[in-house]
């Protein structure tokens, strides 16, 4: 999942979110994630792209 949705270094220490993943992490999604921060990003990615339609079917709703 991490691969379509951003760029991984060459050696595989980093990752750094692009387009949709910039705008659902917290904090804008700009700077590098290191190893151990990438499942923290990963986190945070998907609980931004599920809580984000919830809360835009509730204000439709």
């Amino acid at each position: 999942m991490l691969e379509s949705l951003g760029e991984y270094s060459g050696s595989g220490d980093w990752w750094r979110p692009t387009g949709r993943a910039c705008s659902a992490l917290v904090g804008g999604g700009q700077q590098l994630y290191a190893r151990p921060s990438v499942h923290q990003a990963r986190d945070e990615l998907a609980e931004g792209m599920v809580r984000a339609p919830i809360r835009q079917a509730l204000a439709t709703w």
